[in-house]
């Protein structure tokens, strides 16, 4: 009955269920920072993508993943994604691991959130890594000059569990927003 309910309010079933997979996934990626196993979680979030009936957001995401994650297809489809509004997210955080600053794990890990959520979803998340990154630095100085890496990973959960607790909050109220 709830879920039922809350497919109007942008939270589904698979959502919920990818959520609780995600925060096993940030748990074990903290512990062994493996980064080879967001490639089979980016696959999974595809198929529960395909799933949901979404083909057209997953083909957009692909793309942009594609054009950031690569470099031989740079700008080839760089003036059909700027059309399509849930893209930008994934290709902000595409340029940012094609001139290094983001890892590509990061990005696959974003892009498989906006494979299953709405776009205020991936804008949540980026949120929350900034937020995360802001506590990370404060917490962690080594030196001035010394670029700190940190796990975006869990900042990428904390702006998630924020989205999903509006959407929550939102349902309880009886509050419709159009996305």
């Amino acid at each position: 009955m709830l879920t039922s309910t809350l497919l109007t309010y942008h939270l589904t079933t698979v959502g919920l269920i990818y959520f609780f997979v995600f925060a096993l996934y940030c748990i074990a990626d903290v512990m062994t920072h493996s980064v080879y196993i967001v490639r089979l979680y980016f696959l999974g979030a595809i198929l529960l993508a395909l799933y949901s009936d979404s083909w057209i957001r997953v083909a957009f995401i692909l793309l942009a993943v594609g054009w950031g994650g690569w470099k031989p297809w740079a700008n080839v489809f760089l003036p059909v994604l700027l059309f399509y509004l849930p893209v930008w997210p994934v290709m902000l955080y595409g340029f940012g691991a094609k001139v290094k600053l983001i890892g590509r794990s990061d990005m696959l890990a974003l892009a498989s959130i906006a494979c299953l959520y709405p776009w205020p979803a991936t804008i949540a998340a980026i949120l929350g890594v900034e937020v995360w990154r802001r506590r990370y630095k404060r917490r962690d100085r080594k030196s001035v000059d010394e670029p700190v890496g940190f796990p975006a990973l869990p900042g990428m959960f904390m702006g998630l569990a924020f989205y999903i607790l509006a959407e929550l909050v939102l349902y309880h109220f009886k509050i419709h927003l159009n996305y």
